[in-house]
């Protein structure tokens, strides 16, 4: 509740209430810690970003595979492992999924955790897979020319935005029926609000264990917030 109402406490948000003497990270000299350093950047999260992406992947994966009549998924395959050919540079790849369909059809699934700070972060973790994905796509099709193979995008925000236009896309493509839709969506989110309610808690416990240490911001003034004067109480 507190990252959709934007109230959770990082050090930015305390710092500028008056409560923290820096906005920095604990882990990252001279960095902001707002909510997208912390979700998507710090280092100190990392392996917390890989298995809130895994488990999101996971349970949305699942409901995939279990609704789709006419797709086969794979899920997590080196290419070199899978049934197409492709140039050797390619054969380490790993794509989240893959779904064999009907005459020739492959959608190569991709599942992505990014900000939502703002709904086009959302359009831009979609277009980043997809210009990391054009060399491989354009691999596989050179290499199997029988074949029809498109790049699907799965994109969730850290607080479980979704585009939803797109999302529901992907799931017709995947000839997922109308009527599992809804059960699909509120998996997908309660995975992604759970992932950030267990990074939170982590994100406590790192804190409070780390050695002491003063991290102060490096630029002249911001070292300390001013505090707010206090608003009289009344009588």
């Amino acid at each position: 509740l507190q990252g959709y109402c934007g109230t959770f406490p990082t050090r930015h948000k305390l710092w500028i209430q008056g409560c923290s003497h820096t906005p920095c990270c604990a882990f990252c000299p001279n960095v902001y810690e707002d909510m997208s350093h912390w979700q998507c950047i710090c280092p100190q999260f990392r392996e917390s970003r890989v298995a809130a992406h895994n488990f999101i992947w996971t349970v949305l994966a699942n409901k995939l595979t279990a609704t789709s009549p006419s797709f086969t998924i794979e899920l997590e395959r080196p290419m070199r492992n899978t049934k197409l050919k492709v140039h050797p540079k390619f054969q380490h790849w790993q794509p989240d999924g893959i779904a064999y369909g009907p005459d020739n059809l492959i959608f190569l699934l991709e599942f992505t955790r990014c900000s939502d700070t703002r709904q086009s972060k959302i359009l831009e973790a979609l277009e980043r897979k997809e210009i990391k994905y054009a060399p491989l796509l354009q691999s596989i099709q050179d290499l199997n020319p029988t074949k029809r193979v498109q790049l699907l995008t799965f994109s969730v925000g850290y607080l479980g935005t979704l585009d939803m236009d797109t999302f529901l896309d992907h799931l017709r493509l995947l000839d997922i029926p109308d009527e599992h839709h809804r059960s699909i969506l509120q998996s997908t989110i309660t995975a992604t609000m759970s992932s950030f309610s267990k990074m939170a808690t982590e994100r406590t416990v790192a804190i409070n264990t780390a050695a002491p240490r003063i991290n102060p911001c490096a630029w002249k003034g911001q070292h300390k917030a001013v505090p707010r004067a206090r608003r009289p109480r009344p009588i």
